[in-house]
């Protein structure tokens, strides 16, 4: 599901939802931006690196770093709407209280006190969903500072490299040359006394 950019769009069914769900996910891309910072090679001014990848390290964190800033502006969202929430529902359960203790028959004051009940007990659940909010954003801003400490000194990184097909739990990127063209091949090879027609026949048949 996607982000919610207007607070107004929410409800408090869809908070319960989908909460626990964004807020694992948010935690997961606050997690990678600190190991895709953690793992960027040392760089100089002129963007040269011993790491024959680097640039598309910092391409590939520069991603994540949008990720995180997106579930950033989520939760901010969250947090207007929450305390928002918080107002009205607090206002109302006085109403309420308010309106209960005017009565006199025990029936109708049973059934405003039920109201009553149900109103704060939201107000409990919303309590808690704040608190864990605040704790995801401030995982989110740190991570996006840490983030700020490491950039590509030649402005926006590019993606040099293709990643390798990939197999197994790790799910380690294996970054390899771009592919070269067949034109290429068939110009590089030509000079050492290759046949050109068998290889571009190899080449296609692939």
């Amino acid at each position: 599901m996607g982000v919610q950019g207007r607070d107004e769009s929410l409800s408090l069914t869809y908070l319960r939802e989908n909460f626990d769900s964004h807020t694992r996910e948010a935690r997961c891309r606050a997690t990678q931006l600190r190991d895709a910072v953690a793992a960027l090679p040392k760089v100089d001014q002129r963007g040269h690196s011993e790491c024959n990848f680097a640039e598309d390290l910092y391409a590939q964190k520069e991603e994540i770093d949008q990720h995180v800033r997106t579930q950033l502006s989520r939760f901010q969202g969250y947090r207007t709407f929450i305390y928002r929430e918080l107002t009205r529902l607090s206002r109302q359960a006085g109403d309420v209280g308010r309106a209960a203790g005017a009565l006199h028959h025990d029936a109708p004051k049973g059934h405003l006190h039920q109201g009553e009940d149900a109103i704060l007990q939201d107000i409990r659940w919303l309590e808690d969903v704040r608190k864990t909010g605040a704790t995801v954003l401030e995982g989110l801003e740190a991570a996006l500072a840490l983030s700020a400490t490491k950039r590509w000194p030649l402005g926006k990184p590019q993606k040099r490299f293709r990643v390798a097909p990939q197999s197994g739990p790790a799910q380690v990127p294996i970054f390899l040359p771009p592919e070269p063209s067949l034109e290429a091949e068939i110009e590089a090879l030509s000079g050492n006394g290759e046949n050109i027609a068998d290889m571009g026949h190899e080449r296609l048949s692939r």
